[in-house]
């Protein structure tokens, strides 16, 4: 069986297919991204899954997805069959039989899987229940910054980007948690100092992971995506990526207003900083406050969110919609 197993995930337009894609690009490794999904979309929705047929719905629900929305293929009887070698169903010898039957197929050398799925940093303690020898990368970015890039590339209708406050909110908060009850499987990566310093934040991760470090791991020209294509990005600002670069830090200065400004940060004040992001003491008139309370109370979302937050100090790990009724 593999000899890495890696869950990656974090807020979305943070960076996290980017570190995906470094770390798929070292020869010992595959890592997929938005395709298997399975904390998401498999863990704990087939109980119990150490029945057969249980097993066989987890497999082929898996497979029928992956080859309907990616064009993936994967071999459900050769999945049965590696899982049966591990004795007793679980989602540790289902996950690992997929994973090690998806890896023999597009990437056979490789010693090590992994897997990117956002917006699911809460399934990170059942990975590591999963798999206890397991690595999980959280990957988190200036909420300001977040907001900008979610906003010029959702599809969500209104101010409902703005729901990207409260993700990153939740994301900082299980950050501090994660931290201190995983201190040797957990790894939080900032966007920002992958993007300033990828080749020793690249050597930091291998050495978390075990791995050695490549310089092939920073080659933007091998990126590829779930089908084997060439990878160029995925940035709202910037349409082919050549090269890692750090011009996308920051630009809420430039790209955000004073309201989205001081939503977000109102949102986060009491986070930011702790992880190095700096407020901008940004502060708005009546009017304007006028203007984020209308937003907020006539957004279903936005309101719900907002007086949960009032009520409990907390976030939420979430998209504005829901993911699971895409599969």
């Amino acid at each position: 069986m593999a000899k890495q197993r890696i869950f990656i995930t974090g807020i979305y337009r943070s960076g996290t297919t980017l570190i995906s894609r470094m770390l798929n690009n070292h020869p010992k490794l595959w890592i997929t991204y938005d395709s298997v999904h399975f904390m998401r979309f498999s863990y704990g929705r087939f109980d119990p899954v150490s029945r057969r047929g249980n097993a066989e719905r987890l497999i082929k629900d898996t497979a029928e997805r992956i080859a309907r929305r990616y064009d993936m293929s994967m071999d459900a009887a050769a999945v049965m069959k590696r899982a049966a070698r591990s004795g007793k169903m679980s989602y540790r010898s289902l996950y690992d039989a997929m994973m090690a039957e998806l890896m023999s197929e597009y990437k056979p050398g490789a010693g090590g899987w992994g897997e990117k799925t956002n917006v699911c940093w809460g399934k990170i303690p059942g990975f590591l229940e999963i798999f206890p020898e397991g690595k999980a990368i959280h990957v988190i970015r200036d909420p300001r910054d977040v907001m900008c890039s979610y906003r010029d590339m959702t599809y969500e209708p209104g101010y409902s980007y703005l729901d990207s406050a409260f993700a990153s909110l939740d994301a900082f908060q299980s950050a501090t948690e994660f931290a201190k009850a995983y201190p040797k499987n957990y790894y939080l990566l900032k966007y920002e100092t992958l993007l300033s310093e990828p080749a020793a934040e690249a050597r930091k991760v291998c050495d978390f992971l075990g791995v050695d470090f490549r310089t092939s791991m920073l080659d933007t020209s091998k990126f590829t995506d779930q089908k084997g294509k060439w990878w160029t990005g995925d940035s709202s600002y910037v349409r082919k990526m050549n090269k890692i670069t750090n011009k996308t830090i920051d630009r809420w200065k430039t790209k955000a207003n004073g309201l989205e400004v001081y939503f977000v940060e109102m949102i986060n004040r009491d986070q930011m900083p702790a992880y190095g992001y700096k407020l901008s003491g940004t502060d708005i008139g009546n009017a304007d406050w006028s203007k984020v309370y209308r937003i907020i109370h006539e957004n279903k979302i936005l309101k719900e969110r907002y007086l949960r937050w009032l009520k409990t100090g907390k976030g939420v790990e979430a998209y504005p919609s829901n993911p699971l009724a895409k599969a």
